[in-house]
C-alpha cells in the first residue's frame, strides 16, 4: 500500500492534470503541419493589450524563447479518472495513478510532438526542450519569425507603468495543428505583470 505521502503526490499530479485539461483549449492530435487555413488559439490575445496601450512595434530582431503547449489525450477520461480517485463512493477511490501511468495514458504522443516541431522548424524557429510528459515544445526565434509563424503583429504596450510585449490579436496556427496545440507561453510578457 502506498504511503500517505506517495498518495498525496499522486493526487496532486492528477489534480494538476485535471486543471491542465480544463484550462487547455482543445483536444487530440492532427497529422499534417501544412499551414492551410490558420486557426486562432482561444484566449491568446491578452485583454491588457488594447490598441490604445500600444506604444511601439516590437524589435524584429529580438530573440525570443517560447513554449508551445500540447493538449492531453482523452480529456474526458483524464477528468473522469481524477473525479473517480477523489470520490469516496467510487470503486477507484484512492486508486491513484503513478506519474508514469498518467503519462502513458494521457500525455501527448510523440507524433504530436513531432508535428509541432516540424511546423516550428518550417517557420524558421528552433525547436528545443520537450519534457518527458510531452506537454510542451520549447522554441527560440526572432520577433519577426514568431510574427510570421503565428500570423500576428507584436508590439510594446504600456501596462500599469511597464512596457511589455504582446501580440496585437490572437495567435494563429495551421488548422492541422488546431487540436494538437492548446496554447503558447512566452510571446507576450504577462509574467512581468505578476
Amino acid at each position: 500500500m502506498p504511503s500517505i505521502r506517495a498518495r498525496r503526490i499522486t493526487l496532486r499530479v492528477l489534480v494538476v492534470v485535471a486543471m491542465l485539461c480544463s484550462s487547455l483549449a482543445v483536444s487530440d492530435i492532427a497529422a499534417s503541419a501544412a499551414p492551410a487555413h490558420p486557426a486562432t488559439i482561444a484566449g491568446s490575445h491578452p485583454s491588457w493589450a488594447p490598441p490604445a496601450n500600444r506604444t511601439a512595434d516590437a524589435n524584429a530582431g529580438d530573440l525570443m524563447q517560447l513554449r508551445v503547449y500540447l493538449n492531453l489525450r482523452d480529456r474526458t477520461a483524464v477528468e473522469a479518472t481524477a473525479r473517480a480517485v477523489s470520490d469516496p463512493s467510487s470503486a477507484s477511490y484512492h486508486a491513484y495513478l503513478s506519474a508514469g501511468q498518467v503519462r502513458a495514458r494521457f500525455a501527448p504522443t510523440e507524433a504530436s510532438v513531432g508535428a509541432v516541431k516540424t511546423w516550428l522548424a518550417s517557420q524558421g524557429l528552433a525547436p528545443g526542450y520537450v519534457p518527458t510528459n510531452n506537454l510542451f515544445v520549447e522554441a527560440t526565434g526572432t520577433v519577426s519569425q514568431v510574427e510570421q509563424a503565428f500570423k500576428v503583429d507584436l508590439g510594446v504596450y504600456d501596462v500599469r507603468g511597464q512596457h511589455v510585449r504582446s501580440p496585437s490579436g490572437g495567435l494563429s496556427v495551421p488548422t492541422s495543428l488546431a487540436t494538437t496545440i492548446s496554447g503558447v507561453v512566452g510571446i507576450d510578457q504577462a509574467f512581468n505583470l505578476m
